[in-house]
């Protein structure tokens, strides 16, 4: 920000205190009134999670805070930029009122293939299921509980990552198959 003609000044402290000030003042209370969470993430050992927790706060606050604590706006802490891949997917599910948990993991080896298990409980009424593909050369397959195959649930595969999204999906596991063409 030095040499900012929004937030003039000869040393960073000096510009960091005056961004400091109008985030807290203006950007942050302007976020609130239009219904926006904000979900401040730090990373590096130099992050304090104690400055950047107030700008969460000063956020919109969500519907499903109480039946979700994880949902309400909370400031994150990542040790490097490398770490923030692993915590996104909790960020967006906390934004989206959703509940997340990281699924198995497993390497396919050239010419073999893998079943990874997912349970879903009963109790769910709505269900994604994302599988990230090393190499897009690896051919995923959801299975029912009863083991027949729904290809055809395929909501959409970009690259290394296939999605499927359930309506009322059966209390059981599900099965994802990855067949490659070569390692990965």
């Amino acid at each position: 920000m030095v040499g900012s003609p929004d937030f003039p000044g000869t040393n960073s402290q000096v510009i960091n205190a005056k961004a400091n000030r109008y985030l807290l003042t203006h950007v942050i209370p302007q976020a609130r009134r239009a219904r926006v969470r904000i979900w401040p993430l730090g990373f590096g050992r130099d992050a304090n999670l104690y400055e950047l927790q107030p700008i969460a706060a000063g956020g919109a606050l969500g519907s499903c805070d109480a039946a979700l604590p994880d949902a309400t706006p909370h400031a994150i802490h990542v040790l490097s930029a490398a770490d923030i891949k692993s915590a996104l997917p909790q960020i967006f599910a906390n934004a989206r009122c959703l509940h997340y948990t990281p699924g198995p993991k497993a390497k396919v080896g050239f010419g073999a293939s893998v079943d990874l298990y997912v349970t879903v409980p009963d109790i769910v009424t709505f269900g994604s299921i994302e599988v990230a593909r090393r190499y897009q050369q690896i051919s995923v397959t959801d299975y029912d509980p009863d083991n027949s195959s729904r290809a055809a649930s395929v909501t959409w595969t970009a690259g290394r990552l296939c999605a499927w999204r359930r309506s009322r999906p059966r209390g059981s596991s599900t099965t994802a198959e990855g067949n490659p063409a070569f390692g990965g």
